[in-house]
Protein backbone atom coordinates (compact mmCIF):
# COMPACT_ATOMS: atom_id res chain seq x y z
CA UNK A 1 0.00 0.00 0.00
CA UNK A 2 1.50 3.41 -1.36
CA UNK A 3 0.88 6.45 1.37
CA UNK A 4 0.46 9.88 0.85
CA UNK A 5 1.18 12.39 4.60
CA UNK A 6 -0.11 16.00 4.12
CA UNK A 7 0.33 17.27 7.41
CA UNK A 8 -2.50 20.10 7.38
CA UNK A 9 -1.05 23.64 9.34
CA UNK A 10 -4.32 24.60 11.11
CA UNK A 11 -6.08 23.71 13.80
CA UNK A 12 -8.55 21.12 13.35
CA UNK A 13 -12.03 20.68 15.03
CA UNK A 14 -13.28 17.60 16.71
CA UNK A 15 -15.76 17.31 13.86
CA UNK A 16 -13.36 17.43 11.59
CA UNK A 17 -10.84 14.68 13.21
CA UNK A 18 -13.64 12.39 14.26
CA UNK A 19 -14.45 12.52 10.38
CA UNK A 20 -10.71 12.12 9.43
CA UNK A 21 -10.61 8.79 11.67
CA UNK A 22 -13.78 7.15 10.66
CA UNK A 23 -13.26 7.66 6.20
CA UNK A 24 -9.55 8.37 5.77
CA UNK A 25 -9.25 4.07 6.96
CA UNK A 26 -11.07 3.38 3.67
CA UNK A 27 -8.61 5.40 1.71
CA UNK A 28 -4.93 5.19 1.01
CA UNK A 29 -4.10 8.05 3.10
CA UNK A 30 -2.73 8.62 6.30
CA UNK A 31 -3.02 12.58 7.29
CA UNK A 32 -1.44 13.93 10.39
CA UNK A 33 -3.47 16.97 10.70
CA UNK A 34 -4.57 16.03 14.03
CA UNK A 35 -1.73 17.60 15.64
CA UNK A 36 -1.81 21.29 16.24
CA UNK A 37 0.02 23.61 14.13
CA UNK A 38 -1.40 26.47 12.75
CA UNK A 39 -0.10 28.18 9.64
CA UNK A 40 -2.68 30.65 9.51
CA UNK A 41 -6.54 31.21 10.30
CA UNK A 42 -9.53 29.63 9.12
CA UNK A 43 -12.89 30.54 9.49
CA UNK A 44 -14.86 27.28 10.00
CA UNK A 45 -18.76 26.42 9.43
CA UNK A 46 -20.67 26.09 12.42
CA UNK A 47 -22.18 22.36 13.02
CA UNK A 48 -25.54 23.04 12.02
CA UNK A 49 -25.16 24.83 9.06
CA UNK A 50 -27.95 23.89 6.39
CA UNK A 51 -26.05 23.96 3.62
CA UNK A 52 -23.54 21.56 2.01
CA UNK A 53 -20.63 23.04 0.43
CA UNK A 54 -18.38 21.72 -2.37
CA UNK A 55 -14.52 21.48 -2.57
CA UNK A 56 -14.28 24.49 -4.81
CA UNK A 57 -16.86 26.69 -2.41
CA UNK A 58 -14.40 25.92 0.29
CA UNK A 59 -11.36 27.87 -0.66
CA UNK A 60 -10.97 31.15 1.15
CA UNK A 61 -9.50 34.00 -1.27
CA UNK A 62 -7.63 35.16 1.85
CA UNK A 63 -3.66 33.70 2.82
CA UNK A 64 -1.58 32.21 0.51
CA UNK A 65 -1.64 28.31 0.77
CA UNK A 66 1.64 27.95 -0.96
CA UNK A 67 3.80 30.34 1.29
CA UNK A 68 3.17 30.12 5.07
CA UNK A 69 0.11 28.20 5.11
CA UNK A 70 -1.33 24.64 3.78
CA UNK A 71 0.88 22.11 1.90
CA UNK A 72 -0.29 22.16 -1.23
CA UNK A 73 -1.85 18.97 -3.27
CA UNK A 74 0.39 18.23 -5.88
CA UNK A 75 -2.71 17.99 -8.92
CA UNK A 76 -5.21 20.23 -10.29
CA UNK A 77 -8.70 18.86 -9.34
CA UNK A 78 -10.72 22.79 -8.81
CA UNK A 79 -8.03 23.55 -5.54
CA UNK A 80 -4.52 23.13 -4.57
CA UNK A 81 -4.88 23.85 -0.77
CA UNK A 82 -4.95 20.57 1.26
CA UNK A 83 -6.67 23.08 3.86
CA UNK A 84 -9.36 23.51 1.53
CA UNK A 85 -9.81 19.79 0.31
CA UNK A 86 -10.48 19.18 4.44
CA UNK A 87 -13.00 22.08 4.66
CA UNK A 88 -15.11 20.85 2.16
CA UNK A 89 -14.81 17.00 3.13
CA UNK A 90 -15.13 16.56 6.58
CA UNK A 91 -17.91 18.82 7.13
CA UNK A 92 -19.30 16.70 9.67
CA UNK A 93 -17.41 14.18 12.80
CA UNK A 94 -19.26 11.22 10.87
CA UNK A 95 -20.74 11.25 7.66
CA UNK A 96 -22.35 8.25 6.02
CA UNK A 97 -23.31 7.56 2.05
CA UNK A 98 -25.06 4.80 2.94
CA UNK A 99 -26.68 3.86 6.84
CA UNK A 100 -24.85 4.21 10.02
CA UNK A 101 -25.28 1.11 11.98
CA UNK A 102 -23.63 1.08 15.32
CA UNK A 103 -23.96 -1.98 18.03
CA UNK A 104 -23.02 0.28 20.73
CA UNK A 105 -22.92 3.74 21.72
CA UNK A 106 -22.12 6.38 19.59
CA UNK A 107 -21.01 9.68 21.09
CA UNK A 108 -19.54 13.16 19.30
CA UNK A 109 -18.52 16.14 20.79
CA UNK A 110 -16.89 19.17 20.05
CA UNK A 111 -13.90 21.63 20.80
CA UNK A 112 -11.58 24.31 20.12
CA UNK A 113 -8.73 23.00 19.81
CA UNK A 114 -6.83 26.19 20.04
CA UNK A 115 -7.49 26.13 23.45
CA UNK A 116 -6.55 22.38 24.19
CA UNK A 117 -7.77 19.10 24.45
CA UNK A 118 -11.42 17.61 24.17
CA UNK A 119 -14.24 19.25 26.99
CA UNK A 120 -17.32 17.26 25.63
CA UNK A 121 -18.79 20.38 24.45
CA UNK A 122 -20.94 21.08 21.51
CA UNK A 123 -20.14 20.08 17.77
CA UNK A 124 -20.03 16.64 16.14
CA UNK A 125 -22.54 16.32 13.83
CA UNK A 126 -23.53 12.75 11.97
CA UNK A 127 -25.36 12.33 8.84
CA UNK A 128 -26.00 9.54 7.24
CA UNK A 129 -27.68 9.71 3.24
CA UNK A 130 -30.08 6.79 3.94
CA UNK A 131 -30.51 6.15 7.51
CA UNK A 132 -29.25 6.21 11.14
CA UNK A 133 -29.08 3.03 13.58
CA UNK A 134 -27.77 2.13 16.97
CA UNK A 135 -28.70 0.03 19.72
CA UNK A 136 -27.24 1.37 23.48
CA UNK A 137 -27.52 5.13 24.66
CA UNK A 138 -25.82 7.43 22.57
CA UNK A 139 -25.19 11.42 22.72
CA UNK A 140 -24.86 13.29 19.71
CA UNK A 141 -22.75 16.50 20.12
CA UNK A 142 -24.44 18.53 16.91
CA UNK A 143 -27.16 18.19 14.46
CA UNK A 144 -28.56 14.20 13.45
CA UNK A 145 -29.45 14.90 9.58
CA UNK A 146 -30.43 11.89 7.46
CA UNK A 147 -33.94 11.97 4.73
CA UNK A 148 -33.84 7.79 6.04
CA UNK A 149 -35.00 6.57 9.34
CA UNK A 150 -33.42 6.82 12.89
CA UNK A 151 -33.90 3.78 15.36
CA UNK A 152 -32.73 4.48 18.93
CA UNK A 153 -32.98 1.49 21.28
CA UNK A 154 -32.15 3.50 24.48
CA UNK A 155 -32.30 6.57 25.78
CA UNK A 156 -30.30 9.13 23.93
CA UNK A 157 -29.82 12.66 23.17
CA UNK A 158 -29.10 15.03 20.23
CA UNK A 159 -27.40 18.14 21.25
CA UNK A 160 -28.23 20.05 18.24
CA UNK A 161 -30.96 20.16 15.76
CA UNK A 162 -32.65 16.77 14.47
CA UNK A 163 -33.34 16.74 10.33
CA UNK A 164 -35.04 13.65 9.92
CA UNK A 165 -36.74 12.43 6.55
CA UNK A 166 -38.29 9.05 7.56
CA UNK A 167 -39.55 8.12 10.83
CA UNK A 168 -38.18 7.52 14.14
CA UNK A 169 -38.36 4.78 15.98
CA UNK A 170 -37.09 2.54 19.40
CA UNK A 171 -37.44 2.83 22.95
CA UNK A 172 -36.32 5.09 25.76
CA UNK A 173 -36.83 8.97 25.62
CA UNK A 174 -35.25 10.71 22.53
CA UNK A 175 -34.31 14.06 23.55
CA UNK A 176 -33.80 17.01 20.89
CA UNK A 177 -32.01 20.36 22.31
CA UNK A 178 -32.39 21.89 19.25
CA UNK A 179 -35.00 22.31 17.16
CA UNK A 180 -36.34 19.43 15.10
CA UNK A 181 -36.95 19.63 10.82
CA UNK A 182 -39.27 16.38 10.22
CA UNK A 183 -41.59 15.06 7.49
CA UNK A 184 -43.27 13.20 9.77
CA UNK A 185 -44.72 13.15 13.11
CA UNK A 186 -42.56 12.39 16.15
CA UNK A 187 -43.27 9.46 18.15
CA UNK A 188 -44.27 10.25 21.88
CA UNK A 189 -40.92 9.02 23.38
CA UNK A 190 -39.15 12.25 21.50
CA UNK A 191 -38.66 15.38 23.31
CA UNK A 192 -37.86 18.26 21.69
CA UNK A 193 -36.35 21.05 23.85
CA UNK A 194 -36.92 23.68 20.82
CA UNK A 195 -39.68 23.85 18.29
CA UNK A 196 -40.62 21.10 16.12
CA UNK A 197 -40.77 22.14 12.51
CA UNK A 198 -42.64 20.54 9.70
CA UNK A 199 -41.09 20.09 6.32
CA UNK A 200 -41.95 18.33 2.82
CA UNK A 201 -38.08 16.35 2.93
CA UNK A 202 -34.75 16.63 3.51
CA UNK A 203 -31.70 16.38 1.67
CA UNK A 204 -28.65 14.10 1.99
CA UNK A 205 -26.43 15.88 4.25
CA UNK A 206 -23.16 13.48 2.81
CA UNK A 207 -21.73 14.12 -0.70
CA UNK A 208 -20.90 11.13 -2.36
CA UNK A 209 -20.75 11.77 -5.85
CA UNK A 210 -17.22 13.80 -5.99
CA UNK A 211 -14.61 11.34 -4.63
CA UNK A 212 -11.31 12.39 -3.69
CA UNK A 213 -8.68 11.34 -5.80
CA UNK A 214 -6.46 9.69 -3.86
CA UNK A 215 -4.29 7.41 -6.18
CA UNK A 216 -3.96 11.05 -8.11
CA UNK A 217 -2.90 13.01 -5.26
CA UNK A 218 -0.40 10.28 -3.85
CA UNK A 219 0.99 9.27 -7.35
CA UNK A 220 1.83 13.00 -7.86
CA UNK A 221 4.11 13.02 -4.35
CA UNK A 222 5.51 9.59 -4.98
CA UNK A 223 9.17 10.96 -6.45
CA UNK A 224 10.73 14.51 -5.17
CA UNK A 225 7.91 15.87 -5.32
CA UNK A 226 7.57 15.67 -1.30
CA UNK A 227 9.69 17.12 1.79
CA UNK A 228 10.92 13.64 2.72
CA UNK A 229 14.49 14.56 2.27
CA UNK A 230 14.21 17.63 4.48
CA UNK A 231 13.72 15.68 7.52
CA UNK A 232 15.77 12.09 6.09
CA UNK A 233 12.51 10.55 5.68
CA UNK A 234 13.02 6.99 3.81
CA UNK A 235 9.51 5.71 2.17
CA UNK A 236 10.07 2.49 3.51
CA UNK A 237 9.93 3.87 7.23
CA UNK A 238 6.57 2.38 8.08
CA UNK A 239 7.00 -1.25 6.79
CA UNK A 240 6.30 -3.97 8.50
CA UNK A 241 4.03 -4.63 11.44
CA UNK A 242 4.73 -3.04 14.26
CA UNK A 243 6.16 0.56 13.06
CA UNK A 244 6.94 3.07 15.24
CA UNK A 245 5.80 6.35 16.12
CA UNK A 246 6.01 8.79 13.20
CA UNK A 247 5.79 12.96 14.05
CA UNK A 248 5.97 14.89 11.19
CA UNK A 249 6.68 18.60 11.12
CA UNK A 250 4.11 20.73 8.62
CA UNK A 251 4.96 19.21 4.79
CA UNK A 252 4.16 16.47 2.56
CA UNK A 253 5.58 13.24 3.00
CA UNK A 254 5.46 10.19 0.83
CA UNK A 255 5.63 6.33 2.58
CA UNK A 256 5.51 2.91 0.35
Amino acid sequence: MQTFIEKWCHYVSSQHARSLRAILPRFLLLSTSLSIAACHDRQEATPSEPKLKTAVQAVTVGPNCAAAGDPTLGVDIGYSCSGALAAATFTRALCACGTIQDSNSLFTDGFDSTKGGPTGGLGGDVGANTGVYWSTTSSIGGTLWTPGNVTSSNPSTVRGDLRLGGALSGSGTFTINGNAYVVNTLPTFAKVLGKTNKVTSVAKPCNCSTLIPIATITAAHKTTNNDNASISLSPTALVGNNPAQLDLPCGNYYLS
